[in-house]
């Protein structure tokens, strides 16, 4: 009776026989030996036992082992002819790899660690006092980073060889019932793509793009016959029953950072914030001509529609709007736990989870009401949905893969990189990982196109038929551009056309805003503080090099693809570097690779012949309590008063006066960089107009478009504060209150007049 995929440390557990039992046990602890030498946390093996155990008696121990999932077997270990295995000559090679990361080397490195994150969070007081100098502390953390990483590399040492997944039967022929359907579901999708590029029913070709999905998912998950089970493949990972609860604390930790008041934090609406608004509620409300259509940046109406969903559900209002995008934070944060999990193991995909959780960065953009989150949590369902169908060789997992693909077209920007990631590491897992398992999984990437053409045939077709309003924002973005404006914006960041020039100066402002302060865009605004904080910016120099020694480690290796990719693609070949809007997706990557890096450091504390596992978790429990600490006191107990004293929260207190008073025209007489937010307000108050009076313009023409109100509302801004005595004259009979102070120097008055 054959025994497949038994974890080692149960291995013996199967043999009654007492002598048995003693040989089996020898034997797992041989196998078990070689496992560790190779750093695998759980290898199982597959042995072919030859006879029943009914009858003890006559079992003789043990016979040819037929399968090894982890590791491969190498040069090293032999196997007898009697069935016994020869471990390798530790006395020659093991001993003195072992003898260096126990005992004092062990705690030296933990030592420099701790060292590295005491002068970072002292390097760190010095950035906010002095930011305008040379970037020394993000120096220092980078060189002790670097040195912690290759103390790590030495002690630990890394896998030999490539460390695959777990191999399994293939499926048998495709049934004809499920061809049909996939058949079918082309079809439907090419209906769809040309009723979209002929201009034709949109309900029709929305509903026709949907049917063709629905398809395509039924005959991917169509039972057929199986020369072996997926399920083997699951039961090679250990079952950790604490993982689940753990995760769902987690998300519950990370939902009370971003639900509750998300009408009043962040403080302050951005322009972009109140563009993205209006384009859902014409989605909430039936305006849009089509889902496939084109919205504010000219990004598809498929990303609004899912702002518009929350608005028509929870009701028109800012609370609604970042509720959408709170969602898709904590739903990133729930499979980026299950992409670590399916790349690494349980304890790094929760390290990963918490340490995404409080970043301050991930919370304020799960606040907003910005499409950036709708991009990083696209990439991180596509990275995990293709992890899926290539360790499982499962087809549905295929489908969605190209399903999110399309998708990822739809939404914000950076989820484009998607394109570019999963030929990578398509290649890198086929080719690299693992080539014996290519022909396996040929299939499955016949699934993934089917997918993927279903999902966007009609999208291609729209971004066809209009191809210049799908392309200009992204494309002026690139340092690649040709449009005059962006040339000239270019040469005004960095006084030169030369375009190597500016991506060399790219590429270094974007690994700087891991540890030096602020960035460019002003939707996160006020910012004298680095995207992380100082523990994890610390971490993260040793976490990638630890990631690029271990690259032939199927999870270091995905993750190190997508880093790579982010930044030469973001960080290099776009303007205005860094900027935390499109740098966004890298957030998740970055708590993985120190998530992997903390628990390589638990392990070896674990490991150790100190005995020390208790130490181990409270140090790890202490990091993360500092991680959570900075994180919540910038963002919350910092940041927030701060924006609500600045100028920035103008827009939402207009718009909710506005609201509140039901008033019907308001003008903003501006002047001195200031500006008013028109989308931003006409989203708070929908029932307002809304017009701007430059400094320029006479005051007195300023009522002809609104002859039929009966009350006006001027916001005199602080720079223009002189133009108050003429604006009494030319529209007398007028009160004029203080309506804001942002500072001493910053007052904005209202004029209230009723004609």
């Amino acid at each position: 009776m054959p025994l497949c995929c038994k974890p080692l440390p149960q291995l013996a557990r199967h043999h009654k026989h007492e002598r048995h039992r003693k040989q089996a046990q020898q034997l797992a602890k041989t196998l078990y030996r070689y496992a560790r030498w190779h750093e695998v946390r759980h290898p199982t093996i597959a042995f072919d036992l030859g006879r029943s155990f009914d009858n003890p008696e006559e079992y003789t121990l043990p016979v040819e082992p037929i399968a090894v999932h982890y590791p491969p077997m190498t040069p090293d270990t032999t196997i007898a002819p009697q069935g016994a295995v020869t471990a390798p000559d530790v006395a020659t090679t093991g001993t003195q790899r072992l003898r260096l990361v126990d005992g004092k080397w062990r705690l030296l490195l933990i030592g420099v660690l701790i060292l590295c994150l005491v002068v970072s969070f002292l390097e760190q007081l010095q950035l906010t006092a002095a930011s305008d100098g040379l970037p020394l502390p993000f120096l220092g953390l980078m060189v002790l980073g670097l040195l912690v990483g290759s103390g790590l590399v030495v002690g630990f040492g890394s896998p030999s060889a490539a460390v695959p997944w777990p191999g399994f039967p293939v499926r048998s022929r495709l049934p004809h019932a499920a061809a049909t359907l996939a058949t079918a579901a082309v079809l439907s999708a090419g209906t769809s793509a040309w009723l979209v590029y002929e201009h034709g029913s949109p309900a029709l070709a929305t509903t026709t793009w949907i049917c063709g999905i629905i398809l395509a998912l039924i005959a991917a998950a169509w039972p057929r016959g199986r020369r072996g089970t997926q399920a083997q493949a699951r039961h090679t990972a250990r079952r950790a029953r604490w993982a689940v609860p753990a995760l769902a604390g987690i998300l519950v930790v990370a939902a009370l950072l971003r639900l509750p008041a998300l009408d009043s934090i962040p403080g302050f609406i951005h322009g972009d914030e109140g563009n993205v608004g209006l384009s859902s509620r014409m989605a909430a409300s039936g305006e849009m001509a089509s889902i496939f259509s084109t919205g504010f940046m000219g990004l598809p109406m498929l990303g609004y529609s899912w702002d518009g969903l929350f608005l028509r559900v929870l009701g028109d209002n800012l609370f609604s709007l970042r509720a959408s995008s709170a969602f898709l934070g904590l739903g990133s944060i729930l499979f980026t736990a299950l992409l670590g999990k399916e790349l690494f193991n349980w304890r790094t995909s929760l390290l990963a989870a918490i340490l995404l959780s409080f970043y301050h960065v991930h919370i304020h953009y799960s606040r907003d009401g910005l499409h950036n989150i709708q991009a990083l949590f696209m990439v991180v369902l596509t990275v995990y949905l293709l992890v899926l169908a290539l360790r499982y060789c499962s087809a549905t997992a295929a489908v969605c893969t190209g399903i999110a693909l399309s998708i990822d077209l739809q939404v914000f920007f950076s989820a484009r990189l998607a394109y570019i990631m999963v030929p990578l590491i398509l290649v890198y897992a086929l080719l690299v990982v693992d080539r014996g398992q290519l022909r396996p999984r040929l299939p499955m990437l016949a699934w993934l196109t089917l997918g993927f053409m279903v999902a966007t045939g009609p999208v291609a077709a729209f971004i066809a038929r209009d191809l210049t309003t799908f392309s200009s924002h992204s494309s002026d973005a690139l340092v690649f551009s040709s449009n005059p404006a962006s040339r000239d914006h270019m040469f005004s960041g960095y006084g030169t056309y030369d375009i190597w020039q500016v991506m060399r100066v790219n590429i270094w402002r974007a690994l700087q805003t891991f540890n030096s302060p602020g960035h460019v865009a002003d939707q996160y605004p006020f910012l004298p503080h680095p995207m992380l904080d100082p523990v994890s910016g610390a971490l993260l120099p040793s976490a990638m090099v630890l990631g690029l020694y271990r690259l032939r480690h199927v999870g270091y290796g995905v993750c190190m693809i997508i880093f790579g990719v982010i930044m030469l693609c973001i960080g290099t070949f776009t303007l205005d570097q860094p900027d935390w809007n499109r740098l966004l997706v890298v957030v998740p990557v970055v708590a993985l690779l120190i998530g992997a890096l903390l628990d390589t450091l638990w392990n070896a504390l674990e490991r150790s012949s100190l005995r020390l596992r208790a130490p181990a978790a409270l140090a790890c429990l202490g990091l993360l309590v500092a991680v959570f600490y900075g994180n919540y006191q910038w963002y919350f107990v910092q940041f927030q008063p701060a924006v609500r004293h600045s100028f920035s929260a103008f827009a939402m207190d207009a718009g909710n006066y506005l609201r509140q008073h039901n008033s019907s025209y308001a003008y903003a007489i501006q002047g001195g960089g200031f500006d008013f937010g028109h989308q931003a307000v006409l989203f708070l108050a929908p029932n307002a107009h809304t017009c701007t009076i430059p400094p320029t313009l006479a005051i007195t023409g300023c009522l002809q478009a609104s002859q039929a109100t009966s009350e006006r509302l001027f916001f005199i801004m602080p720079s223009q504060l002189a133009l108050i005595p003429a604006l009494e004259k030319s529209h007398p009979g007028g009160s004029l209150a203080l309506f804001n102070t942002y500072d001493t120097n910053a007052r904005v008055m209202l004029y209230r007049v009723t004609i």
